[in-house]
């Protein structure tokens, strides 16, 4: 009796340290996913990245980056300033806020508060008026970090054409740890000599 009774003693000996072989992995394993979730997030605060606006993205035009950050590049900021430039004058009544909330995004952070208010105070009431406007660019200059824009402004009420102007935006970029932020924009009416 004696042999079976030892041979079942062996047995659940063996067992309990086949639990605790299994306790100890997953402690080990568990230990190893948190330094590693630990280094992931310390890397990733200490690496540069370069946000590029999704207006950019889905204009298809080609951007060659570079390494410097500061890059005054006038191809690069031209596409930006077009960019921008839909985020302010294209929109519709069931856009206009989200369009307004994503160009405020794109402002420097000493413009921004500036201009927050008056923009979005601007998109509720064209919202109310159910004003839909859009901007057709036929010229763009850059000069330092500002880019010009020109063009066509057609707006309308309720689907009812309202106003057609000759206008021209200029867009002075600030660049801020590497990205490059709206810091003034100006616009002004073109008369034509006709």
């Amino acid at each position: 009796m004696e042999s079976t009774n030892m041979k079942f003693l062996s047995a659940l000996r063996n067992e309990a340290k086949d639990k605790r072989a299994w306790f100890t992995i997953a402690v080990f394993l568990g230990l190893i996913n948190l330094y590693q979730l630990h280094m992931i997030s310390d890397l990733s605060g200490r690496v540069n990245n370069v946000l590029i606006p999704f207006g950019l993205v889905r204009g298809h035009v080609p951007v060659k980056m570079t390494a410097d950050v500061n890059i005054q590049n006038a191809q690069y900021l031209t596409t930006l300033a077009l960019s921008d430039m839909s985020l302010l004058t294209t929109w519709t009544p069931s856009t206009v806020k989200f369009q307004m909330a994503r160009f405020i995004a794109r402002l420097s952070p000493d413009y921004q508060g500036g201009q927050e208010t008056v923009l979005l105070h601007q998109a509720k009431r064209d919202e109310n008026k159910a004003f839909s406007q859009t901007f057709f660019v036929n010229g763009t200059s850059v000069r330092g970090n500002s880019v010009t824009l020109s063009g066509i402004l057609e707006r309308w009420q309720k689907g009812a054409p309202e106003s057609s102007a000759s206008m021209q935006w200029t867009f002075t970029y600030q660049w801020v740890d590497g990205i490059p932020y709206i810091s003034n924009v100006s616009e002004k009416e073109v008369k034509s000599n006709a």
